[in-house]
């Protein structure tokens, strides 16, 4: 049997939304900064469960490894970012986010970019998902609106 030289770091997102039942599956870019600070987490600087923050965003143009943020972040109150639930998902290899995001911002959202982040504000860019990179449709939130992200899930897996 032939060893595997490469693996790769995955991600999938399912979102539910409520007022309409709409349910999407798409999937994510890991960018550099989020692989890089794996790295220096895996080195001892930092906590590797940081990763639990997801904003979200109006702008959906194309994400590209070098992004270390979202392109336009809805901001409300504090921040409009969910802390989300960590678990594992459908095995060990498997890292899943959950939760219900609500818009604060004091205005509709159209939400056409997510991005898991590690903190409630500003924080390292893990992973960014938009709808030019999947085709997946904006989604138009009322305030006070929720978006539930059903699961965000990141895979090790082979390349």
């Amino acid at each position: 049997m032939k060893l595997k030289e490469r693996q790769s770091f995955r991600g999938t997102i399912t979102i539910r939304d409520p007022k309409t039942g709409v349910v999407e599956t798409f999937k994510n870019k890991v960018v550099f900064a989020g692989l890089e600070d794996i790295v220096d987490k895996l080195q001892g600087a930092g906590n590797i469960n940081d990763y639990h923050y997801i904003a979200f965003g109006t702008d959906g143009t194309t994400t590209i490894d070098a992004d270390v943020a979202l392109h336009t972040e809805v901001a409300g109150g504090a921040y409009a970012r969910l802390d989300a639930t960590q678990g594992e998902g459908g095995n060990a290899r498997t890292y899943r986010l959950s939760g219900t995001w609500t818009n604060n911002s004091g205005g509709v959202q159209l939400i056409a970019e997510v991005g898991i982040l590690t903190a409630a504000g500003a924080g390292t860019l893990l992973a960014r998902s938009c709808v030019d990179d999947d085709g997946w449709t904006a989604k138009s939130i009322d305030d006070a609106g929720t978006l539930e992200i059903v699961s965000w899930d990141l895979a090790l897996a082979d390349a």
